[in-house]
C-alpha cells in the first residue's frame, strides 16, 4: 500500500512518543483512504473508523495527561480543542455506520487537516513546557 499522507519532519513537536502516536493517527487515516478508494465495503470502513475514534481517545489521554503533569497553562484550552473534535469524530462514525451519511475523501481529507493543522499549531505550542518537565 502506497502512503497518501506521509509523515515529515515538519510535522515533529520533538517528543518522540507523541511524534510516534501522531504518526500512527495519520497511518490509521491513510488506511482509511485505501479503503474508500479501493471500495472495500462499509464494514470494513466503519471498522477503520472505530479505530480513529479509538486511537484519538487514547493520544488525547495520553497528551492531556502530559500537559497537567507538565503544569501546561493552556490546557483547559487545549482540553476543548480536543472534547471538540472528539465529538465531531464520533459523529462522523455515528452517522457512517448508520448510513445517513457516506463516508467520503472529503471527510476523510477534513480529519487528516485538522491533525495537520492540530499539531502545528496547537501541539507545537506546549512542546516547550514537556521538554522543560523532562529535562
Amino acid at each position: 500500500m502506497s502512503e497518501l499522507y506521509k509523515w515529515n519532519a515538519s510535522y515533529s513537536v520533538g517528543i518522540d512518543e507523541i511524534d510516534r502516536q501522531h504518526q500512527r493517527w495519520l497511518s490509521l487515516i491513510n488506511d482509511l483512504h485505501t479503503a474508500l478508494k479501493e471500495g472495500t465495503g462499509k464494514d470494513a470502513v466503519n471498522g477503520i473508523l472505530a479505530g480513529i475514534v479509538d486511537y484519538t481517545s487514547t493520544h488525547f489521554t495520553y497528551e492531556q495527561k502530559e500537559l497537567v503533569r507538565c503544569g501546561y497553562p493552556d490546557y483547559q484550552r487545549h482540553l476543548q480543542i480536543h472534547e471538540n473534535f472528539t465529538a465531531h469524530i464520533r459523529k462522523i462514525q455515528q452517522d457512517a455506520s448508520t448510513n445517513s451519511v457516506g463516508i467520503s475523501l472529503k471527510v476523510m481529507e477534513t480529519v487528516r487537516e485538522w491533525l495537520i493543522n492540530h499539531i502545528n499549531k496547537e501541539d507545537k505550542l506546549y512542546a516547550p513546557y514537556l521538554k522543560q518537565k523532562a529535562a
